[in-house]
């Protein structure tokens, strides 16, 4: 899961970015170029207020403990989602929709999916690959490139919705229309 951040309190913001970043598997990253779930503290004097993509709020009265403000945060990312084509795709997890169907990515193509998702102008495979396999010592790119067909092929079949996936000095791309 892709996250930004921002807050009116820089304390707050790097407060919130590390605490993500020990407890959470997530990755904080700027909102310039990426299709991620943003989250927005406006911190007042007694008062959080977090607001995200959808504009929903959330209130958090100070002084908080992390694990009340990572159940806000579970929630909103349990709502969050990306359209690609007609395709309805819930990042957090790996549910895709489409026409009163739905369907799920194993852990691996969710990985695979929210990372195309995320990086509107692409990534490395080697690093796309390293975030699947950390422990992998070597990289077969035929590994990836499979897993990548398959995903193609299970959502095709699923909706008719063909990923487009563009590879250009080292990086790929999912072409969304």
């Amino acid at each position: 899961m892709f996250l930004a951040v921002s807050s009116n309190d820089t304390q707050l913001e790097n407060f919130i970015e590390t605490t993500i970043k020990q407890v959470t598997s997530y990755k904080v990253l700027d909102s310039k170029n990426h299709r991620l779930l943003k989250l927005n503290f406006f911190s007042a004097e007694k008062l959080i207020t977090i607001s995200d993509n959808i504009n929903k709020n959330y209130t958090l009265q100070k002084p908080f403990h992390y694990s009340d403000l990572m159940k806000i945060i579970y929630e909103i990312q349990h709502n969050y989602y990306e359209i690609i084509g007609d395709l309805t795709y819930y990042v957090s997890s790996g549910n895709i929709k489409y026409n009163n169907k739905s369907i799920w990515l194993s852990e691996t193509q969710n990985t695979i999916m929210s990372s195309l998702v995320c990086y509107k102008e692409g990534i490395y495979k080697k690093d796309l690959y390293l975030d699947i396999w950390p422990r992998d010592k070597e990289i077969f790119e035929n590994k990836l490139d499979t897993h990548l067909t398959n995903l193609r092929n299970l959502i095709f079949d699923f909706s008719e919705y063909y990923l487009n996936f563009k590879t250009s000095k080292g990086k790929i791309k999912l072409d969304v229309n």
